[in-house]
């Protein structure tokens, strides 16, 4: 069993329009991470709202009893800094397999969000996703931060323009950061929607960030519990339709705004100067030259992470870690952007 520490970044989710569309994990494989190897899910798909949640090879779109679970990370916007999770393997025997369980408006597992770490091999792998595809939805059990052969030690990083959605003692708790006094989330399943169409009852708005809702779970054996809910959920869902609706205009208004002005300001990446240079757009080969470049740099400093030598001063290590790291998050971003500036239709769905 090797100790030797790795470092790796998974992208979840995608921008809609991209090669492999929106629902995906970007890679969806690590082939070997030894223990102690930290991955770090960045969570860079906009508009996008998905988790990372164990599962197992045989049932790769259920929530494996005892995994890990991120929560729902809600990104409405591309973010310089992006959300980041990350998960140390303790246990590099067996796959750890984990996939997005959103359920709206379709599974996104089984429309391939769904990868695993120490897979072994691309057999596996196509296996696995084949597994996934089958699955008509995902399951909504809730894990924790301890999962099986995996674990964290906190919960997402959530940065302003980010939320977190995740379940205390049966209730989600929407978090525009990380809250200092919350509990591991309990293994309490929430109801199948409960992550966006169901009952919603603010019960404050403190003068802070965070603000929360209850979502009420009905008891199976109420007999009159059906009426009711029916009765809420005709009345929310035109209201969740709306809002859909105008997020979906607000998305599409500012990326049309931002591609009219990038059009009369945008410099053609192979010119460095001269007269014309600032009223060029730059051409789809331009913008494939600039994206695989930063992929490049992307793979050099993810080789330094792995590269960092055990034997220097631990506040020195640390130190270069941070700023690598910090490095992968920014040529992430940098690639995203460059591929939203490649677009050419707004996305069809916003709260992916």
């Amino acid at each position: 069993m090797s100790s030797a520490q790795e470092a790796f970044v998974i992208q979840v989710g995608s921008v809609f329009g991209s090669v492999g569309g929106g629902y995906q994990f970007l890679p969806n494989y690590i082939f070997s991470a030894p223990n102690g190897s930290v991955v770090s899910f960045i969570f860079t798909g906009s508009p996008g709202n998905h988790t990372v949640t164990q599962s197992s090879l045989t049932t790769p779109c259920e929530p494996l009893a005892g995994g890990f679970d991120s929560g729902w990370i809600f990104v409405l916007n591309e973010l310089l800094t992006p959300p980041i999770w990350n998960l140390t393997v303790t246990d590099d025997r067996e796959p750890i397999v984990f996939h997005c369980k959103q359920d709206i408006p379709g599974s996104h597992c089984s429309a391939g969000m769904v990868g695993a770490i120490n897979i072994g091999d691309f057999d596996s792998l196509d296996a696995l996703t084949s597994a996934a595809a089958k699955a008509t939805h995902a399951g909504q059990q809730q894990g924790g931060l301890s999962g099986v052969g995996a674990v964290a030690t906190a919960f997402p990083s959530i940065p302003a323009g980010a939320t977190l959605l995740n379940a205390f003692a049966g209730s989600p708790v929407l978090q525009s950061a990380p809250s200092a006094t919350a509990g591991v989330p309990s293994s309490t399943s929430p109801p199948r929607s409960s992550n966006f169409n169901t009952q919603m009852s603010f019960t404050s708005i403190p003068s802070s960030s965070v603000s929360t809702f209850d979502v009420p779970v009905p008891s199976s054996s109420s007999k009159d519990s059906f009426p009711r809910t029916a009765l809420i959920v005709g009345v929310v869902s035109p209201v969740i339709a709306v809002l859909i609706a105008l997020l979906l205009l607000l998305v599409w208004r500012r990326r049309r705004r931002l591609r009219r002005h990038d059009s009369n300001t945008q410099v053609d990446p192979l010119i460095n100067n001269g007269p014309s240079a600032a009223s060029r757009l730059p051409s789809k080969a331009a913008l494939n030259l600039e994206i695989r470049l930063a992929h490049e740099q992307l793979r050099d400093v993810e080789g330094k992470l792995r590269a960092q030598p055990s034997s220097r001063g631990a506040q020195d290590s640390g130190d270069d870690v941070g700023r690598l790291r910090e490095r992968v998050v920014e040529l992430t971003a940098e690639v995203e952007r460059l591929r939203l500036l490649g677009a050419e239709a707004p996305p069809a769905y916003s709260i992916g």
